[in-house]
């Protein structure tokens, strides 16, 4: 009795530690979704607001850029709604259909990050060449240079897209050598397993070349935010010292003023 006794609360430890990184994983996908659903939703009326004002979109730099945005923002909202369905109980994720679909979805998240760093880089230099070149702002910034710029975000961000794929497709291709079958097909032990286990082969430079890739994509991201913040902490410095000699001209004309006024009295 003991023996079974120990085993039972042996077993109710392990469902017990096996339910919390579940629960941690519904909770996250919940929250996931809901997150997705938000996100789907504010940039609905912000892009039925820019359909109202559709006459005013193009005649406007700002408006091009934030229309941008709010596509990239509703298929990456939508997209991580898919993704995170399989995180959720259920057996929907377990369909052939929903695979292919949960693949799609998360394709189309690698490339709305990539797309996302893009447009922002451009909303933050379209910001900083406003504040630090007014008036050279309309020479430079222009409706043909941001629609190329946006296209060429996109490009870019599907190509790289399309590359981590077919890069990742080579480190997920196994090659069985020939003349090389496991003992049994239906009853392995351990020295089957690794029977098994020598007759596949893997290509270690697809390996390295995803992993290069990888990092030079991340590299890449980490350079576009970096000039992210290059950018705003020059501009929070044009800003306050533009404050500090509008604050200071300010002073200035009270003083004369206070003067004038006193002088006139006497």
């Amino acid at each position: 009795m003991d023996a079974f006794s120990n085993q039972s609360v042996f077993q109710r430890l392990i469902k017990e530690q096996r339910a919390i990184p579940l629960d941690a994983a519904h909770g996250f996908a919940l929250f996931f979704i809901l997150t997705g659903i938000g996100a789907v939703i504010v940039n609905s009326v912000i892009l039925l607001v820019l359909y109202f004002k559709r006459r005013n979109i193009f005649t406007n730099v700002f408006y091009i850029m934030i229309l941008n945005f709010v596509l990239i923002d509703i298929l990456k909202g939508a997209c991580s709604i898919v993704w995170a369905l399989k995180l959720l109980p259920g057996g929907a994720s377990a369909s052939i259909l929903f695979m292919k679909v949960d693949q799609f979805a998360l394709m189309i998240l690698r490339f709305t990050n990539l797309a996302t760093i893009l447009n922002l880089l451009l909303i933050t230099l379209n910001e900083f060449i406003f504040i630090v070149y007014p008036l050279r702002y309309g020479h430079i910034v222009t409706r043909i240079r941001v629609t190329m710029l946006i296209v060429f975000g996109w490009i870019s961000s599907w190509l790289f897209t399309i590359s981590l794929l077919l890069i990742g497709s080579h480190k997920q291709s196994v090659y069985i050598r020939p003349n090389c079958y496991p003992k049994d097909s239906t009853i392995l032990n351990s020295t089957e397993h690794a029977n098994i286990s020598s007759c596949l082969v893997r290509s270690s430079r697809s390996l390295d070349s995803q992993f290069v890739f990888n990092v030079g994509v991340i590299v890449f991201c980490f350079i576009c935010l970096l000039i992210c913040v290059i950018c705003y902490v020059i501009l929070i410095r044009v800003i306050a010292r533009i404050v500090r000699i509008d604050s200071k001209m300010l002073s200035n004309a009270q003083c004369s003023q206070n003067g004038l006024t006193g002088s006139l009295r006497k």
